[in-house]
């Protein structure tokens, strides 16, 4: 169930996060940029990043849709998430650096891109993580319209 809201969670994300910073690449004050440039640093907590962008659109829906995604299962709080990981921190941490200089920068498409692309890593990295921790992604979130395969032939759920 975790996997499946959070794949979920994370299509949402894809679909508004790149419009999002698009936006900010437009519209951020020197503040802004500059509260966002601090997220980049180690000592701000893990999703700072993205909510400083969220709340860069000054529109308190977005602020409260994302804080109801970014929550975590405490059922999965002792493993070691992708983002946590240092190999794929790293690629996390130059993913946002790109997408702040764009911001800073105010090359919209730029931020649009980057973004998008940061959010379709996370998708893949942790589609990777949940499936070597629970098993086959079939089983755990079935695709759109409820058909899997499986030995038997196709079935609808």
């Amino acid at each position: 169930e975790y996997w499946g809201r959070f794949l979920l969670s994370t299509d949402a994300r894809i679909l508004l996060e790149p419009a999002i910073a698009q936006k900010a690449a437009l519209t951020a004050t020197p503040q802004e940029v500059a509260r966002l440039e601090a997220c980049l640093s180690d000592e701000f907590p893990e999703g700072s990043f993205h909510q400083t962008l969220v709340a860069m659109a000054h529109n308190p829906i977005l602020d409260e849709w994302l804080t109801q995604l970014l929550e975590m299962d405490p059922a999965i709080a002792s493993l070691i998430p992708p983002a946590r990981q240092k190999s794929s921190s790293v690629i996390f941490i130059d993913h946002h650096r790109k997408i702040f200089e764009a911001i800073r920068d105010g090359k919209s498409d730029y931020a649009y891109f980057y973004m998008k692309e940061h959010m379709e890593f996370v998708r893949s990295s942790y589609q990777e993580h949940f499936h070597f921790y629970y098993g086959s992604q079939e089983e755990a979130f079935p695709p759109p319209g409820g058909r899997i395969n499986n030995k038997q032939g196709d079935e609808t759920l």
